[in-house]
């Protein structure tokens, strides 16, 4: 597997006990929506089931989050890990991100976003998967419920609140450099050198009036500096573009993909012409307010859409739980010990209790 080849090289170090124990790991960002280009990065989600003592620390007589407990697991990442012989030596830049099974499976019952599209990736993105990942695939669609609506449409009000700001710092600082006859091209210790002889020139002259304008000239500068300390090829491309590609693409697919979840009740992350639109979009072909426009008019018919829709307006979390102990006893055996699964009489009258809790 790719984990334990990075590990073996020392090019990134999970907790020892992860790389043996990962069910499931999945190509996803641009890849896994098909609008994948040259250069785009390597992201790659997946879950594992640590040992029975972090999952369950009871069964070993610890208390979680006292004394020597086993420490709590969620998830582990790593970022920018680069492989030089890769892609026969023009190497490949790696993201990670793995989680607990427990967590995973909440996640998946909240419906976040990129949690879901993990399970939902085409086959051809999973990249290794066990017995008890391909059983939870086979059952990815018990997951989806109404409240995939206001989760998506959070995460898209998140995008278009990142791009707003990110275009704002963009303009800031194209303002600047235009300002301080800066090209936009440079590094930061070219444009340092670049302030050095602006000082000692015409801006000095224009700016020396008094110490106060000479320490306005200065806050100035810092700003800049400050800005574009931040820069990146990214950031670069938003400032030539005058929009962030990037997160606007987003919105489209957020918004598309939770569409055919209503409508629906499956999820094919490719599907052809939300693809076709994205990668206008990356391509810059798209202007911002067309989006915004285009995601004002959507909003209203998801709305409609999310009454009408035939999904359950909740998870049903006694079935995903069945289906979470079900993959936890595929892998340590029985788990006796660790659950107290009550009989359907017990469980009848803590679903009453809970109903009249509720009304009281």
């Amino acid at each position: 597997m790719l984990l334990h080849d990075l590990v073996k090289k020392k090019l990134t170090s999970p907790p020892e006990w992860l790389p043996n124990n990962v069910q499931n790991l999945s190509i996803m960002g641009s890849m896994a929506y098909g609008v994948n280009t040259d250069d785009s990065d390597f992201d790659l989600y997946g879950w594992c089931i640590p040992p029975k003592a972090i999952v369950f620390p009871h069964v070993t007589g610890h208390i979680q989050g006292f004394g020597t407990a086993p420490a709590g697991f969620k998830n582990w990442q790593d970022h920018h890990i680069i492989d030089p012989d890769a892609l026969g030596g023009r190497g490949r830049e790696y993201d990670f991100s793995i989680h607990n099974i427990v967590n995973y499976f909440q996640l998946l019952m909240d419906n976040n976003p990129n949690i879901i599209d993990s399970l939902f990736v085409p086959a051809n993105c999973v990249i290794h998967s066990t017995a008890v990942s391909d059983m939870v695939r086979d059952n990815r669609h018990m997951f989806l419920h109404k409240g995939c609506w206001h989760k998506f449409k959070g995460y898209v009000y998140s995008q278009l609140h990142k791009s707003k700001v990110k275009h704002q710092k963009a303009t800031v600082l194209r303002e600047m450099e235009k300002e301080l006859k800066i090209d936009h091209g440079t590094t930061l210790e070219q444009a340092e050198e670049h302030l050095k002889e602006v000082k000692r020139n015409y801006l000095i002259k224009r700016f020396w009036s008094s110490g106060e304008e000479l320490d306005k000239w200065d806050t100035y500068v810092n700003s800049y500096r400050k800005i574009s300390a931040t820069r990146t090829k990214r950031f670069d491309k938003v400032k030539q573009d005058g929009q962030d590609n990037k997160f606007l693409y987003h919105v489209v697919r957020l918004m598309s993909e939770v569409e055919q979840i209503l409508s629906t009740g499956d999820l094919d992350l490719q599907e052809k012409g939300r693809r076709e639109h994205m990668k206008a979009i990356r391509a810059g072909d798209v202007p911002d307010e067309d989006i915004r426009q285009w995601f004002a008019s959507k909003e209203k018919d998801l709305e409609s859409l999310y009454s009408s829709s035939k999904l359950p307006h909740r998870p049903d979390e006694k079935a995903i739980k069945a289906l979470l102990l079900k993959c936890l006893e595929h892998q340590y055996g029985s788990l006796d010990k660790c659950v107290n699964d009550i009989g359907k009489s017990e469980q009848a009258i803590v679903d009453i209790r809970a109903v009249l809790e509720r009304f009281a």
